[in-house]
Formats: structure tokens, sequence, C-alpha cells
């Protein structure tokens, strides 16, 4: 059983838990194709599998083993 103090009222089973993922990509091609900051790399949601389904939706490839994306413009 969870407790927690909300001022000088304790509550018992709080209704609300915050919970997230948020998934930061970067390009692993270093290149002058494209800026730094050309593509949306930031793609939040409830788990890894969530997040990284929108950014493969926007074109990023991403490569679990190694750890690394790539953008849009590089996959191609």
């Amino acid at each position: 059983m969870a407790i927690i103090n909300m001022g000088a009222k304790k509550v018992d089973s709080p209704e609300h838990y915050a919970s997230g993922y948020s998934l930061h990509l970067y390009c692993d091609h270093s290149n002058t194709r494209h800026a730094f900051r050309e593509f949306p790399h930031e793609y939040d949601g409830e788990t890894f599998t969530e997040c990284a389904k929108a950014a493969r939706a926007a074109g990023w490839k991403i490569h679990r083993k190694t750890r690394t994306a790539t953008c849009p413009r590089c996959v191609k």
C-alpha cells in the first residue's frame, strides 16, 4: 500500500502515477547533407516500442543492437 504525504492529509492508494518514456535520436552519420537539428528527433510515449514506432513512421532507422539510429535522409 502506497502512502503519499499531501500536506497534512495522507492518501492511501493514490489515483495518479507518473510514467513514460522519452526517445532522443541523433543520426549516426556525420555528413554535410543535413543539419544536426533538421529532423524531429524526440519522441515521447509510455514504452520504448511506442516511441520507436513513431520514430520509424517518421522515417528513422533504429539499430537496437548497436544503440544507434539513422535519420530519414541518410536511410535512403
